[in-house]
């Protein structure tokens, strides 16, 4: 064993008090209070070279107490940081106790598990295994053992180690049970977010990565310095109208999600999209910033809603606000934010950096996760056709028969997101000092607070598209030598334009194509090699006739390939797909008693939010039927012949 350390023989930087950690003696009896106060003066006359022969007569204390208290106050503690004026506690920075003597059948059996550790090698590391769900050779771990399981392993394990049944724990009367489940709970107590994780789930074990007290790295200092992005399943159940013989079927919709981007600083929401499908995709987080770009307006709500007073989105809201970035986007993992409309548009137009985090770390986003829970508070979860926050939540009862019942419809959900998030932006708090969102955004350009350098954008020049703008790369095809003209295909169309048809030359030309998804059947082309416009090339044949969105005319191409959709020459694609997808929506609201999400009626609804169409219109016309705004040849009037007095074309 060790001599103790001296004053001469510890290192110098130890008998620095100053740097000790302190402790507090309001709280206890004034008699050990008194003590505490006796050994602090000694203990201070001691490190600073004081003779103590003196005090620790007039206190009635021994030199070997004195040097053991010394070295308790400069071991490192359980914390890892050094004990300080905490070793003069009462039983500070004492060993664990060690059992010396086996347990007999009446006998108290503190320290039996440790002993029997020291006895057995890897029995202790095996029963943390099995807590801790560490991978064992030749063993399969349960989801959660319990306590009671774990006793039962542990019994079956010193059977095969070999302990007797006059030794513990199988002379003990509960056989070592109550030490079990002490060991979990130091097991879980030691292991930290491992242990959590394996007997509570990943959600707990999330948890405790929050209120370490340390402050994140990517810490704003400012409004605009970083912004964060996330996604939200919003907790209803919305509706829309399909014709039908019978009259209007309301059919459920899936529940809708959005997508927002909000300050890291102040919380305020800069930009947010609605996407009306089961996930988002890359080309909703380009919607999603617009607002950064372009002005927010209010919507034409429905009778009885109303905006509060200036309420809305920076950009729009604020008088003098210009298009604005910011320096680093916070993102999750999930693969959309790796696709190139994040990392190289969105990059490019904002002029940010994007940070993706560690996996699993939604507490990297602490504001945006917290206005998606003040926005279910204030307005998603109180609609009569709310889930609830959960599968028991007594506010949840038959979403889907009540969004059916009040006509829930698309077009005042899309109202009530937009209303809750602009009043949000508006609603003073106290963690702002009576301030709102906007307010202190205003505060950023108001010139009497100081010079603030805005992160202006640059205004959007015709030599590169916006953000709802997407950029594809195709060839021009087309042949003199067999009579076909310069073409373009896009999707399975045909695009052309008389700038491109009448140049035989520009064949096998790589180009560029600016896309607008909401509306594919005109589409701005560049060349390539040079960047000169070649005008707008417009779809030619069927797929000019209506309206539709690039998911849609996706979505038709895969119903064609499945067979699902099969077209002849004068079918007209898009109305055709309507119709599908009515039928599909239709029927299976006709199966079964109670209601639910249709999926068909989730497309039909996130193409009329898209395009414009109403869900249902273009359902109710002749696919084979020609166009509405066809021309009929002046000049050469149509055959007529005379059939028992009757005109038929």
């Amino acid at each position: 064993m060790n001599p103790p350390l001296t004053r001469k023989s510890a290192p110098s930087g130890l008998l620095d008090t100053s740097i000790w950690p302190t402790i507090s003696t309001e709280g206890l009896a004034d008699k050990l209070s008194n003590t505490i106060g006796q050994w602090h003066n000694v203990i201070s006359a001691y490190t600073r070279g004081t003779p103590v022969a003196s005090l620790l007569e007039e206190y009635g204390y021994s030199h070997r107490e004195l040097l053991r208290k010394f070295n308790k106050c400069i071991q490192v503690a359980d914390d890892g940081r050094l004990a300080g004026w905490r070793g003069i506690l009462p039983n500070a920075m004492r060993k664990p106790y060690v059992r010396q003597t086996e347990v007999t059948g009446s006998g108290n059996g503190a320290g039996a598990l440790h002993q029997l550790f020291k006895r057995f090698d890897g029995l202790e590391k095996y029963l943390q295994a099995l807590v801790t769900k560490t991978p064992i050779p030749g063993h399969i771990h349960e989801p959660r053992i319990s306590n009671k399981a774990l006793h039962a392993a542990f019994l079956e394990k010193c059977s095969e180690l070999g302990v007797e049944a006059t030794q513990w724990p199988f002379n003990a009367r509960w056989k070592g049970r109550r030490t079990i489940d002490s060991f979990v709970a130091n097991t879980i107590a030691t292991h930290g977010p491992r242990a959590v994780a394996a007997r509570y789930g990943e959600l707990v074990a999330s948890k405790m990565c929050t209120g370490t007290g340390k402050d994140r790295i990517l810490l704003a200092m400012a409004p605009l310095d970083v912004a964060e992005m996330d996604a939200h399943r919003i907790d209803l159940i919305g509706v829309i109208g399909l014709p039908t013989p019978e009259g209007v079927a309301w059919i459920p919709i899936e529940r809708l999600m959005i997508l927002l981007i909000c300050d890291g600083r102040e919380g305020t929401v800069l930009g947010y999209y609605v996407v009306v499908r089961r996930e988002c995709s890359s080309d909703d987080i380009l919607a999603a910033a617009m607002p950064l770009v372009k002005p927010w307006k209010q919507r034409e709500l429905v009778k009885g809603m109303e905006y509060a007073a200036g309420s809305g989105l920076p950009l729009g809201a604020i008088d003098g606000f210009c298009p604005y970035g910011f320096c680093a986007l916070l993102v999750d993992n999930a693969l959309i934010n790796y696709s190139w409309a994040v990392t190289d548009r969105l990059v490019r137009r904002i002029g940010c950096a994007v940070n993706w985090g560690p996996v699993r770390k939604w507490m990297r986003r602490p504001l945006v996760e917290r206005i998606f829970g003040a926005l279910e508070q204030a307005g998603f979860q109180r609609v009569v056709s709310s889930t609830g926050s959960h599968p028991k939540d007594s506010r949840r009862s038959d979403p889907v028969a009540a969004a059916v019942k009040h006509r829930v419809h698309l077009n005042l959900v899309l109202d009530l997101i937009d209303l809750v998030i602009a009043g949000y932006n508006a609603k003073s708090s106290e963690g702002r000092f009576g301030m709102s969102p906007l307010d202190t955004m205003r505060d950023l350009i108001d010139p009497r607070n100081g010079r603030t350098l805005f992160p202006v954008l640059p205004p959007v020049t015709p030599l590169a598209p916006e953000l709802d703008t997407h950029v594809f790369y195709a060839h021009i095809r087309g042949s003199s030598a067999t009579g076909r003209r310069p073409r373009i295909k896009f999707q399975r169309a045909n695009y052309t334009n008389p700038t491109i048809a009448q140049n035989p030359k520009l064949s096998g030309e790589e180009v560029l194509l600016h896309v607008r998804p909401d509306d594919i059947r005109t589409i701005d082309v560049f060349a390539k090699s040079s960047g000169a416009s070649l005008g707008t090339a417009t779809a030619q044949g069927k797929w000019r006739h209506h309206a539709h969105s690039l998911e849609m005319r996706r979505q038709i191409n895969r119903y064609i390939d499945d067979g699902r959709l099969v077209l002849d020459g004068s079918t007209d694609p898009v109305t055709a797909m309507h119709q599908v997808l009515h039928k599909e929506a239709t029927q299976r609201k006709k199966k079964g008693s109670r209601q639910t999400v249709s999926k068909a009626a989730t497309q039909l609804a996130r193409e009329a939010q898209v395009t414009g169409v109403a869900a249902g219109s273009l359902a109710k016309k002749n696919p084979h039927a020609p166009p509405d705004h066809s021309v009929v040849s002046r000049r050469a009037p149509p055959l007529v012949h005379r059939v028992g007095g009757n005109r038929r074309v």
